[in-house]
């Protein structure tokens, strides 16, 4: 047995006789996967919440220049001061639509002043508020409503997201 310099009685080296992984190494290997999965994972689930709420966010204000005209041509609103629209139905009689939301995001309320051609439109990602996650915003045209002045017939909205007890941005 000639173990000199690490070769065996056949002279083989110690390296040329290992042909495959231990099952620890293979063991760790797997964890490791595992753990870079786990980080992919967790940050996709949050952008995918981000990507609905901004798709929810941007139907709305899509919406909200064509009810904003309704109210000052005006014309008939299709749903009831204070109601929830159907989503899918026309806003005015005309061709525009009230969207349907991404997820779980509906639109609860809307109200307005066809007189002053003042509205609010409130969406809400149907998780009830003081939950953690709980979330809706509002898009508006109104004197003082928000910050958002001017005259009717200004085609600037502002819509605000908030978690139910406070402001959280202005988009």
């Amino acid at each position: 047995m000639n173990t000199q310099f690490g070769f065996n009685e056949n002279n083989e080296s110690f390296f040329q006789k290992r042909r495959a992984f231990t099952l620890i190494e293979l063991l760790i290997v797997i964890a490791i996967i595992g753990i870079l999965a786990g980080a992919v994972l967790v940050s996709t689930s949050s952008a995918r919440v981000k990507a609905v709420d901004s798709s929810a966010t941007q139907s709305v204000r899509s919406a909200a220049p064509a009810f904003y005209s309704c109210l000052i041509s005006g014309a008939a609103i299709s749903t009831a001061d204070g109601a929830n629209p159907t989503e899918g139905t026309s806003i005015c009689g005309g061709s525009e639509k009230w969207p349907t939301l991404a997820g779980s995001w509906s639109i609860i309320n809307i109200w307005y002043n066809a007189n002053k051609g003042f509205y609010w439109i409130r969406a809400w990602n149907g998780i009830p508020m003081g939950t953690p996650g709980a979330k809706f915003f509002n898009c508006d045209y109104a004197d003082g409503s928000y910050g958002i002045d001017g005259a009717i017939g200004n085609e600037s909205f502002k819509c605000t997201k908030t978690d139910g007890a406070s402001v959280v941005s202005s988009f």
